[in-house]
């Protein structure tokens, strides 16, 4: 048997028949095995080394949308949107200190402190809430094309 063909590792991705966050996810986890198997001495060397293999492109928006909410939140929502948000339709509901985005850094200090306050699980994350929410909306039988409009998503990926 011969070796293997030449790899071309930078091409591949593009020949496959399923889309581009799958081949991202797949990538990751072939990395990480591969990863594992240098720990445990089994291999040398990683043959996953491209810089960027594994990132996701950003989805593009799947518009803009009515997104349900419950009576319970809507009077601390409004309090939030008078007093902490940007003005306008086009205004941001989460600003930083400082009038900017938001930045990771200063949000997670944040959402720490606001978890501990609370008495919530440490192991709680804020994106886990973007999926505790879909799961609400599932319980009330939303249909699967209004669950992904919820998450972004604009169409099924295999």
């Amino acid at each position: 048997m011969s070796g293997p063909a030449q790899p071309r590792p930078r091409t591949w991705t593009r020949c496959t028949p399923v889309g581009p966050v799958t081949v991202a996810k797949s990538y990751r986890l072939l990395r990480a095995i591969m990863t594992t198997a240098v720990e445990d001495g089994l291999i040398r060397q990683n043959p996953c080394p491209i810089k960027g293999g594994g990132m996701e492109a950003s989805p593009e928006p799947a518009g803009r949308g009515t997104v349900a909410i419950s009576d319970v939140i809507v009077p601390d929502l409004g309090w939030h949107l008078q007093r902490l948000a940007e003005p306008g339709p086009a205004g941001r509901v989460f600003v930083g200190p400082n009038g900017a985005a938001p930045r990771r850094n200063n949000f997670t200090a944040i959402r720490r402190k606001a978890v501990a306050g609370a008495d919530l699980s440490r192991e709680l994350h804020f994106h886990d809430l973007r999926h505790s929410g879909n799961t609400l909306a599932a319980a009330t039988e939303a249909s699967l094309a209004e669950l992904m409009r919820r998450m972004g998503h604009a169409e099924l990926e295999g």
